[in-house]
């Protein structure tokens, strides 16, 4: 059997009556009749209580609306007095219904005005008790734009523009924003002239009962921009969380809030050269400290110095800086030297030799590295890379074709 949806012919019926049809044994319940909207359409489904047991979910299947019912811990069963057969009496959480009702219609309108100004098509939408965002075919979209766009929304919320729903044997003819293979009879929710668009949702009578709409955050979906917005009194919440994020900002920047943004761009500019400054002075101290660690090795009788040296993590640039200052003339004089480091966790590696060294380390990894499963590349100078397996570094370091100096490890220097 079909479930007559009362919430179609009154999106402001609050309780109402029906006759239990069946109960599932996860708690779905369904009706004869029903005012729980289900989750359809983008928007999400309605809440309340049916025989003052909370309903939790409200789908659809076919032409049948299910009711989902908390049940007590434990059972899965709904209370005794839903069963087949049974009158019972439903109500809806209306502070959340209407919530959602105004941000459906406030989508509509939003989607047709940005189709009208901008020739932005709506491809998807959605909506829940926390958040409502529409996706529209923008590749791009500036802050002049958007501002437009909600000061004309709210400008026809303002006019308080009719609402009306009604029911049409098909399409033809309805100039509707949006065309629907539906066959009839098909539900159109008309905003004055402005939209006319296939839905079966619940919808406020006036665009005046909207309040007000807000464009928040808009951000990149493939090749559309998102618009998350908000209506009436979830709007007016965010405002006020917004007004209390600027009053905290003040505070913390001992100012007002009309100065927050100059006083956090010149902070971030303080920030940036102070960490540009802090990075070149670690990596100056990673360089002299590779130069001692080569001077410390000395001569030791042999023509090329071969080093390994073994990090935990990852090769990162106080790494590189180091191989750097073990091979430059600063550590040894001539220096002949070779220094491979390998990240035992992600097995990465780095080699870098001098230029006295006369070893040619991109061709080394063309040979014994392809030839081991290193991939990389680099100069014959330095190269960089990692191995699939880090396992494989060990047969990495055998590899060099000189006697090899193992140096402390990175967290031991």
């Amino acid at each position: 059997m079909h479930t007559e949806r009362l919430y179609y012919q009154d999106c402001y019926l609050r309780e109402f009556t029906a006759t239990v049809l069946s109960v599932g044994g996860d708690g779905a319940v369904e009706l004869d009749r029903s005012a729980f909207y289900p989750e359809s359409g983008g928007q999400a489904h309605d809440l309340g209580t049916i025989e003052g047991v909370a309903v939790e979910r409200v789908t659809e299947h076919e032409d049948c609306v299910l009711h989902f019912l908390a049940a007590p811990p434990g059972n899965r069963i709904p209370a005794k007095a839903v069963s087949p057969g049974a009158t019972v009496q439903g109500a809806i959480d209306w502070e959340r219904r209407f919530d959602l009702m105004q941000h459906h219609t406030g989508q509509h309108l939003l989607s047709a005005i940005a189709e009208d100004l901008y020739g932005w098509k709506t491809e998807s939408v959605h909506m829940s008790a926390e958040s409502a965002t529409v996706e529209l075919g923008a590749e791009k979209m500036g802050e002049a734009s958007i501002e437009r766009l909600e000061r004309e929304v709210n400008r026809r919320i303002q006019e308080n523009l009719p609402v009306r729903i009604a029911t049409h044997a098909s399409a033809k003819g309805l100039h509707l924003r949006k065309a629907t293979e539906r066959p009839g009879p098909l539900r159109v929710v008309s905003i004055a002239d402005l939209d006319h668009s296939a839905c079966g949702g619940a919808h406020v009578r006036t665009t005046g009962e909207i309040g007000s709409l807000t464009i928040g955050r808009a951000e990149k979906i493939r090749k559309n921009i998102r618009l998350e917005f908000a209506c009436g009194m979830r709007a007016v919440h965010l405002a006020r969380r917004k007004s209390g994020w600027l009053r905290e900002a003040a505070a913390v920047f001992q100012s007002s809030p009309d100065h927050i943004a100059e006083l956090a761009a010149a902070q971030r500019d303080e920030l940036a050269a102070l960490s540009k400054r802090l990075r070149a002075l670690e990596t100056q101290e990673s360089k002299r400290a590779g130069a001692d660690a080569r001077r410390a090795l000395g001569e030791a009788g042999i023509a090329l110095c071969c080093a390994a040296r073994r990090v935990p993590d990852a090769i990162a640039d106080a790494e590189r800086a180091f191989a750097q200052g073990f091979c430059e003339r600063a550590g040894a004089e001539p220096n002949r030297t070779i220094l491979l480091t390998v990240a035992l966790a992600t097995g990465a590696f780095l080699l870098c030799a001098s230029p006295e060294a006369g070893f040619d380390a991109k061709a080394w990894l063309q040979e014994a590295g392809a030839r081991l499963g290193a991939k990389g590349g680099g100069t014959a100078a330095m190269i960089s890379g990692r191995m699939a397996n880090p396992e494989g570094l060990a047969a990495l370091v055998a590899a060099l074709p000189f006697p090899l100096v193992e140096l402390p490890p990175a967290a031991a220097l």
